[in-house]
Order: C-alpha cells, then sequence, then structure tokens
C-alpha cells in the first residue's frame, strides 16, 4: 500500500466576502484555482486549473456521499472533535451544489435562518473552508467550510481565520518533533496529529479486546501477550492451500499462456471494474483511493475504512496493454494497519485462429 499522506488543513483557501442578498441560495465561491498562500505562512497550495479542480470535485462528492457539504460556525465541525475542546457544531447552510469556474470551486449554498439573520446583520461575513492536501501542497478534497470573520490572506474580499504559527520556544519545537512536524507548524497541525495518534491507540486496543480507553502500558502488553500466542499456535492445514494443488495450478497457468502464444493472440486486458472490500479494519488514515499511478481515485475515491466497507469501481471497460498496477493511496494519514481486498474484473480477447 502507499502511505503517501493526506494532510488536513483549515481555511486557508480563497472565500469571498458574504453579503445579504447572497442568503437565498447563491453561488458563492469556496475556493480559488492555482496557488495560494495564508498571511500567517502556511502553504503555498495548488488547486490547479479547470481539469484538477475537477478532479477534487468529484473526490469531494466520493467523500460526501449522499450528504450534502456542511458550512459551520468558526469550524466548529473540526474542533469539536479535538479531545479536550469539544463543543457543539451546528449548521449555518448546506451546499446543494458545486460548480468549476476558471478563478476556482463555486457551491450553492442554502443558509439556514438563523445563519441569514447572522449575515445580514454582518456578524458573519467571510466563509473559509477545511480542505485535503497532500505532502507536495497539491489540494485533494474539500471536506467543508465555514463562517467567520478573521480573514487570512489579502486577496479580493478573501476571507479565512488566520490561526497564528506555533512558535513558543524549543520545548514546543520538541513536541512538535515527537509528531513528527516541521519546525513552527500551526496549533491546528498539532492537535489533528494528536487527535490521529489518540484515534490509532483506540483502534489498536479495541483489536486486541480490550476497551478503547485503555492505556499505552496495557495495550503494549495485550499485543505482546497476542504476538506470543500467535507464534505458538500450530499452523492450521485447513488455512493453507497444499503445494501440490499450487504447483497444478502453476502447471495450468503456463499450459494456457503457452496455448494463448501459439495461437498468436493479441495481448491486451479490458478491464471494466476494480471492486475492493475493508476485510480488516484500516488504521492511520480517515479513508483511502483506489487507482493506478497518475489517477489514484480511477476506481474509488475516499473509500470506507470500517470492516465490511465495499466499492465496486466501474470504469469501462479499458484496455490495458502492459502490466499496470493497482494501487491503493491513505487519505488523511498514513497506513498502520488492515486489510482490502482487491478483485479485478476483466475480459481476455483472443483472436481467431488460423
Amino acid at each position: 500500500m502507499s502511505k503517501r499522506p493526506h494532510i488536513s488543513d483549515l481555511c486557508t483557501a480563497d472565500p469571498v466576502a458574504l453579503s445579504a442578498d447572497m442568503t437565498a441560495g447563491a453561488w458563492i465561491k469556496l475556493f480559488p484555482s492555482g496557488t495560494f498562500q495564508a498571511r500567517d505562512g502556511r502553504g503555498p497550495f495548488d488547486a490547479g486549473d479547470e481539469t484538477t479542480m475537477q478532479a477534487i470535485v468529484s473526490r469531494t462528492k466520493n467523500y460526501l456521499g449522499s450528504t450534502d457539504m456542511m458550512i459551520d460556525y468558526d469550524h466548529q465541525t473540526a474542533f469539536g472533535a479535538i479531545p479536550g475542546v469539544g463543543g457543539t457544531a451546528k449548521a449555518a447552510g448546506w451546499v446543494k451544489e458545486f460548480e468549476v469556474r476558471s478563478d476556482g470551486i463555486y457551491g450553492r449554498v442554502e443558509w439556514t435562518a438563523a445563519a441569514k439573520a447572522a449575515i445580514e446583520a454582518s456578524e458573519y461575513r467571510y466563509i473559509s473552508p477545511l480542505f485535503t492536501r497532500d505532502t507536495a501542497g497539491k489540494v485533494t478534497a474539500l471536506r467543508n467550510a465555514a463562517l467567520l470573520n478573521m480573514p487570512a490572506m489579502d486577496l479580493e474580499a478573501i476571507a479565512a481565520r488566520a490561526f497564528p504559527k506555533t512558535t513558543k520556544g524549543p520545548d514546543m519545537d520538541e513536541i512538535l518533533e515527537a509528531l513528527g512536524l516541521t519546525e513552527g507548524a500551526g496549533d491546528e497541525e498539532a492537535l489533528a496529529s494528536i487527535t490521529s495518534l489518540m484515534t490509532g491507540l483506540s483502534d489498536i486496543a479495541v483489536a486486541a479486546g480490550l476497551d478503547k480507553s485503555a492505556d499505552v502500558a496495557a495495550v503494549a502488553a495485550s499485543v505482546a501477550d497476542l504476538a506470543k500466542a500467535a507464534k505458538s499456535t500450530e499452523p492450521d492445514p485447513a488455512k493453507y492451500v497444499p503445494i501440490e494443488q499450487v504447483t497444478a495450478m502453476q502447471a495450468d497457468l503456463k499450459s494456457l499462456r503457452d496455448t494463448i502464444e501459439s495461437d498468436k493472440a493479441e495481448e491486451l486486458v479490458s478491464v471494466w471494474c476494480v471492486s475492493t472490500r475493508t476485510s480488516t479494519a484500516i488504521t492511520g488514515a480517515a479513508s483511502y483511493d483506489c487507482g493506478i499511478a497518475g489517477e489514484t481515485s480511477k476506481f474509488g475515491g475516499s473509500l470506507g475504512i470500517s470492516e465490511g466497507s465495499t466499492n465496486a469501481g466501474v470504469i469501462g471497460p479499458q484496455a490495458f496493454y502492459s502490466d499496470t498496477a493497482v494501487r491503493l493511496t491513505a487519505n488523511g494519514g498514513s497506513f498502520t494497519a488492515g486489510a482490502v481486498k482487491v478483485v479485478l474484473h476483466y475480459m481476455l480477447p483472443v483472436v481467431p485462429g488460423e
């Protein structure tokens, strides 16, 4: 599996100022095109051209599924999930449609009555997105957006709350280094990293048969006991294929290959679907994409990490004339555990003999 991380960033894009006449479901700009950078030093980030932004919208829709994208107040959806912070995350509005234009990604928003009143009273004036990006700064998807009042960039009526970089001396730098973050990383990045670690520990605890609130020492002891038990357990013959059957299968495959080659078949595979099933819950990532090099979500984006989650990535059919690897890419972190079954649905055309 690929371990290319996808990182979440708060409010560093190109939202526009709101006004009272925009509260009845009008189109508003959610995100800028091209390269941009926040006033607090984050970035640069890159949303690309219209083609790239169409891909961002597609991955966003895959992530949202059948739900609308929520707009909250002051990014409470993100901060409310952080241990020790909490709070409510009421909706201010819902993005009903997306549209890619030359200058960015727009959304048609239906505001709640309370949000309309707040906008009309100038209690809130700006909107700011939460998005994911890869380590190169390329935007991968939108997660949600928020109403707020403190702009982060000097673009046309642009708004996004500025969260200052954390530069609190050597003690904080040591904490950031321990979290695998660069010196001077922002508070939200540190909190997101800690939240990810805590979530991963809870998942491991549950997998080890413990309560999700178990501490590190208890989890380590349980995992060690499971490892010892696994080493001492005799293999179950029913779970393994006899070597004779493997040898026979290899011989059959060789015979089939020789037959095809002797008949001078055109060697191509026509693929019409790649399906996946999460057979063991995945940890370390918020979701994953299934695709190939250069098209990481070709067969599905933002797929479920819970055990039993499935996806049928119908594409075609499409002909492949050379060996092409199917890749799984982590979103929102890096794979630490779990298993995914991948099935290729294809046809192997053979031309008529002479």
